[in-house]
Parts: structure tokens; C-alpha cells; sequence
């Protein structure tokens, strides 16, 4: 199995002269898109629906910025599934999975757990931060924190089931957030506040795997921290591959996709 890996295209912040164009990047017949596209439903969309029609399959995973800071999850997920829906080649997974020719792709948002920084910012430390010093309300980061325990018990469960499924000769975990904070180099953001770098993923996604007991886990990508990573962690290949935002990735005014060989 091969499909090619992109995340964090973040269209809003490049110019229309640096957005990219996907005439002839594919290199696989699976493209897997892990969220952050837009903060524009409409962009987000046109964008799928575009890169869809060089894959025979195109696999999306809904990042935070599909929801504009905006409480209600599954209300836009479900608009966004149903507006996808009349494409055949478009698999919009949302705690669900799908298997291609018998690998299994399994995948969900993941969101945070306000916990990447501890034990030096505790959970509540974090709160507090993005209470006072973002646009994230009470409610949103409430439920921030709710999906995301329930996209990873979800998980855990699609997981148990596959691991016993003799049609899956293997699983691939795609996520828009990190399972693990070791992924982020914080020397790279050193203007940022300590306490930003606790969304950077979920603590509970890293569960997942102890639900793999035939160890058909062998590949976990992920988006959201806007740097690039690929490395064998006890036997799974973690990979993120994102565009991020011009201003704190500007090599990426040249973006391609990443192919990842199972």
C-alpha cells in the first residue's frame, strides 16, 4: 500500500499565487488529507472535491480550523460528510474506518487534552491561558476537551475490532493532532507562550494502541504542530508532513506531497 500524505494546506494564509496546484503531484492512488484546510467551509470543500480528482481515492480528516473556533463538532462534520457524500472517491473519516485493498485506515480529529506541557503547565494552567489570551470561549474548549476523549475511545474500539479482522493485513492511524508531545520541537517556537504548546495533541490518543494486539499498527500520521517528523517510535512509523501557515513556514511556498510505502 501506498497514498500520499498532506496536512495543514492553511489556504487563508498564503496568497493566490502560492496556493498549491495538484495537476500531476500524485504519486500514489490514495491521498490522505488531515485537516486544516481552511477556516472556510466552502474553501475546504472546493479544495477536497479538487484534489479528489487525481486520486482514486481521497481520504480527509477534519482538523480545527474546519471548525472556526466554533462550538458544535459533529453538526459540521456531518454537513461537511453530507455535502461529500455524491463523490464516490471521497472517505471523510470521522471516528470511523475504511479498508483499501486490506490495509484499514482509521481515523478521527483527535483534538486536545490541554496536557502537552505538564508536568511544568498543569491542565487547568492551560485552561487559563487560552481563556485569557485567545478567541477560544469556555464552551469550545469544554468541548475541545469532551471529543476528544470520545474520538479516542472510539478509536480504541474500531481498533479492537480490526486487530481481529483477517481481511486487515494492517492499520493506519490518521490523525490531526499528535499522540505524543515528543513530536514537538519547542526550540523552534521559542516566541511562543510555554502554555500553547498544550493543544498541540491528545493524551488519550496514544491508548490506541494497546488495543492492537496483533500489532497491525505499523504507521500513525498526524498534522496540526506545522513541523515535519517522520520516525520509527517502538516499532510504528509516525509521520507528519504539513504545509502550515507562511509565516512560520515559508520554505513550504514549494509544497508536494509525501508518499508513505506500508
Amino acid at each position: 500500500m501506498r497514498f500520499d500524505l498532506v496536512s495543514d494546506l492553511h489556504k487563508d494564509f498564503w496568497d493566490d499565487n502560492e496556493q498549491v496546484v495538484w495537476e500531476g503531484l500524485g504519486t500514489s492512488l490514495v491521498n490522505c488529507i488531515l485537516g486544516d484546510i481552511s477556516f472556510d467551509s466552502n474553501i475546504t470543500y472546493a479544495t477536497i472535491v479538487d484534489i479528489s480528482k487525481h486520486y482514486k481515492y481521497t481520504i480527509f480528516v477534519d482538523g480545527n480550523h474546519e471548525h472556526n473556533h466554533e462550538c458544535g463538532f459533529q453538526e459540521h462534520n456531518q454537513q461537511l460528510k453530507n455535502e461529500l457524500g455524491k463523490y464516490q472517491n471521497i472517505i471523510f473519516l470521522n471516528r470511523s474506518a475504511i479498508v483499501i485493498d486490506g490495509t484499514a485506515f482509521v481515523g478521527a480529529n483527535g483534538w486536545w487534552t490541554f496536557d502537552f506541557m505538564e508536568p511544568d503547565i498543569s491542565r487547568e494552567e492551560a485552561y487559563m491561558y487560552f481563556l485569557n489570551n485567545s478567541i477560544y470561549s469556555d464552551p469550545f474548549m469544554d468541548e475541545v476537551f469532551q471529543t476528544a476523549k470520545e474520538d479516542a475511545r472510539i478509536l480504541c474500539e474500531i481498533v479492537a475490532k480490526l486487530t481481529y479482522d483477517t481481511a486487515v493485513n494492517e492499520i493506519v492511524i490518521l490523525t490531526h493532532t499528535s499522540p505524543l508531545k515528543e513530536f514537538m520541537d519547542f526550540n523552534n517556537f521559542s516566541n511562543k507562550h510555554p502554555a500553547y504548546f498544550s493543544r498541540c495533541g491528545s493524551s488519550y490518543l496514544i491508548e490506541i494502541l494497546k488495543f492492537d494486539t496483533n500489532n497491525k499498527i505499523k504507521t500513525w500520521c498526524f498534522g496540526h504542530i506545522h513541523q515535519e517528523f517522520d520516525k520509527v517510535i517502538d516499532g510504528v512509523r509516525y509521520v507528519c508532513h504539513p504545509r502550515g501557515c507562511k509565516d512560520d513556514s515559508p520554505e513550504n511556498l514549494y509544497y508536494y506531497p509525501k508518499m508513505i510505502e506500508i
